[in-house]
């Protein structure tokens, strides 16, 4: 998968298989050096115990996570078959979890997002508010160039495309109509750097690290929770409290499944209703 995901994918990935060893190697040691003579209550065996002991941080480890590690060696066994060390996928005769529903989305009011102007640092607050009006993500943020940046006031736009340095998320791109607030704020930007369109405070690229914690001090000193990320929920909370259809959201944020996107339905209590009201003719 090297070069062909993200890295933060490759390091999740990596992570669920150096546990995997950790445990077969302690437990079942023969197998572990012999791929052919890992059996199917041997892997169900690590689950359990990945999900009943502490694992990572002092914590034991979430059904998401563990159907995680399953899907990794599912395509790891079947790597195997394909490569003719084994015959048979016994990744394949375990079972997934049933994984915690989502929580409602959490998003800020328009009353916080002013308190989080006012007390932020300076620097950070318009490029923090072009997220409100966008939805980027933070690494989409930090890696927007002005060669992805129309400036045409008649469609001004920017567009999420994947860089050498850089892979999107999703591996595609998309467009972004920029609104008259996200316009003046990317305008104010000209000058900073020749090549990302926000920049730390000398004019650099952005460390993910930097904007992270100058927010979290903030939302600290106010007593409110969230992240960079909730900046992002903003965005599509606002739109579907105004009546946007959640396909335009889905279009907007990126996201390549619109059951990702269903956590912002019931923003919009109308949106199940207006579309039963066709039939009443």
């Amino acid at each position: 998968k090297r070069n062909h995901i993200r890295p933060s994918s490759l390091k999740r990935y990596q992570n669920y298989l150096d546990k995997f060893i950790d445990y077969m190697n302690k437990f079942f040691p023969g197998p572990s050096l012999n791929v052919n003579e890992i059996k199917v209550n041997y892997i169900d065996e690590s689950f359990n115990y990945f999900l009943e002991n502490e694992i990572t941080n002092g914590k034991h480890w979430e059904t998401k996570t563990v159907n995680g590690l399953r899907t990794i060696l599912i395509q790891l066994l079947n790597y195997g078959i394909k490569q003719g060390y084994l015959s048979t996928n016994t990744a394949r005769g375990t079972n997934c979890f049933p994984e915690k529903p989502r929580k409602f989305v959490e998003f800020f009011n328009d009353e916080e997002l002013e308190k989080i102007w006012e007390i932020l640092e300076e620097h950070w607050v318009e490029p923090l508010k072009f997220i409100v009006h966008t939805g980027l993500r933070k690494g989409e943020w930090i890696h927007l160039l002005w060669s992805n940046v129309n400036l045409d006031d008649n469609n001004p736009s920017i567009s999420i495309v994947s860089t050498r340095e850089w892979k999107t998320k999703t591996g595609e791109s998309r467009v972004i109509p920029l609104n008259k607030n996200a316009l003046a704020i990317i305008k104010k930007q000209k000058g900073n750097n020749p090549d990302y369109v926000f920049t730390s405070e000398s004019g650099s690229k952005i460390h993910p690290d930097k904007p992270y914690r100058k927010l979290k001090k903030a939302l600290k000193l106010l007593g409110l929770n969230g992240d960079i990320h909730k900046l992002r929920h903003t965005f599509a909370s606002k739109l579907v409290m105004n009546g946007r259809p959640l396909y335009d959201v889905q279009k907007l944020l990126g996201h390549k499944d619109i059951k990702t996107t269903m956590i912002y339905a019931h923003l919009s209590p109308d949106y199940l209703k207006e579309s039963v009201k066709v039939l009443e003719s």
